[in-house]
């Protein structure tokens, strides 16, 4: 079942907000990405 183009918009609306995030938190610097909890996996 495909739940359809509206809740593709809502997915990539979140993507797009962790992105902000991420660069607002990291100051855009991989390094402090890469040195950070958010870059960790579990």
């Amino acid at each position: 079942m495909n739940p359809g183009p509206e809740a593709d918009r809502v997915l990539l609306a979140h993507m797009r907000d962790c992105l902000d995030r991420i660069l607002e938190y990291t100051n855009a610097e991989r390094s402090t990405f890469d040195a950070s909890r958010l870059c960790k996996t579990r």
